[in-house]
């Protein structure tokens, strides 16, 4: 067994992109010594993202990518022709050139891997259902789950992926690779007179940052509260409608809009908050979250992604959508919190995720589904 494989990575967007959202983040995570072909754009962008070099290969940490200005199934044959892969994977569902087409060409001709990070979940599939209905009959007709090894990221998405492909020809679930929490942390005193409440999320209606507002208008207590949203507005309609709700809050919460944040500003920038929040209404992995716990910031989340028993370890709440009144209770638990409490849940997050890391023992697992017959 070949555990040295030649790989090619293709997804439409790789880092710097960042609209895409967690997908980006996961595939950037899991790079060591591959290849991989994307574009130079980022999601629903025209221009060329800033600082790459388009239609050349150019080193983006251990990756090597190239960046095509086009995506097209002739870039798809040439880049596969140059590089000569044992195996290709293949990063999300619906692309026509980054997925259908080298199924149906290479299937015979090389390993192939396809990762729907998230993409078959129940909520993501009713988001523009009647284009994806259609799609993926056409996928199953073609029989194309029959050529593939899915990669699953949680046992959700196994059963998922069986629902919707009944005849899979295999499943390998092996968990996301996240950024390490860090070696250390600093929160602000929980005697400011302020709580500092933050997302980390695009302004969409699948990361649901309207009901925030929602659960914020009824907000009564003496402490005043301010929302940090950190994510770029993706939907404009919906944007303007969280807009309006913010003018709705009662006077003793402000809204801090910061948008878009490279990785390392995030990590610096959220040392000043004390709680992260994240009504989604899904999620894969939910890379924000586990950096939130990584930085020693409880948090509120749905019960719409992998996380769960964060109350017994002091590391959050994991909370119904269908209940907006014990996301409320949940904010005043932390607004009537003392120094001493705060830390103890503060500390609470950084183990949560620390143990989370440290018991992952991804890298067996990601070297056995990139393994190849010698």
């Amino acid at each position: 067994m070949n555990k040295n494989p030649k790989i090619l990575i293709l997804y439409d967007y790789y880092v710097p992109a960042y609209k895409a959202g967690g997908p980006v983040q996961s595939l950037a995570n899991m790079v060591v010594d591959f290849y991989v072909l994307t574009g130079s754009t980022d999601l629903d962008e025209n221009k060329s993202m800033d600082g790459i070099v388009q239609d050349e290969w150019v080193q983006v940490g251990k990756a090597r990518v190239y960046y095509a200005s086009k995506r097209s199934i002739a870039v798809v044959d040439d880049v596969i022709s140059i590089v000569n892969p044992d195996i290709i994977y293949l990063n999300g569902m619906f692309s026509l050139p980054f997925m259908v087409y080298p199924v149906l060409k290479y299937a015979k001709k090389r390993k192939l891997i396809l990762a729907p990070r998230g993409m078959l979940a129940p909520t993501a599939l009713n988001i523009k259902k009647w284009k994806k209905t259609p799609y993926l009959f056409f996928l199953r007709l073609l029989n194309l789950h029959r050529k593939v090894t899915f990669h699953a990221t949680k046992i959700a998405e196994e059963k998922e992926i069986k629902k919707i492909f009944s005849s899979v020809k295999s499943v390998s679930e092996i968990g996301n690779v996240p950024f390490p929490p860090l070696d250390g942390f600093t929160n602000p005193p929980m005697s400011l007179e302020t709580l500092h409440i933050f997302t980390v999320a695009r302004i969409s209606p699948e990361k649901n940052v309207h009901f925030i507002f929602d659960v914020l208008q009824g907000y009564q207590g003496s402490r005043k509260i301010m929302l940090h949203l950190i994510g770029n507005p993706e939907n404009e309609g919906y944007y303007l409608a969280c807009l309006d709700a913010d003018k709705n809050l009662p006077d003793s919460i402000k809204v801090n809009w910061i948008g878009h944040l490279d990785q390392p500003e995030i990590r610096s920038k959220i040392r000043d908050y004390h709680l992260f929040i994240l009504p989604t209404l899904g999620e894969n992995f939910g890379h924000a979250i586990f950096e939130a716990m990584g930085a020693g910031k409880p948090v509120l989340i749905s019960n719409q992604t992998p996380w769960y028993g964060l109350e017994k370890a002091k590391a959050g709440f994991v909370l119904s959508l269908d209940d907006p009144e014990i996301w409320l209770k949940k904010i005043y638990f932390f607004t009537e919190m003392d120094e001493k409490t705060y830390s103890d849940w503060s500390n609470g997050a950084w183990n949560f995720a620390r143990n989370y890391y440290d018991n992952l023992n991804l890298k067996e697992k990601y070297l056995e589904m990139f393994s190849v017959d010698s």
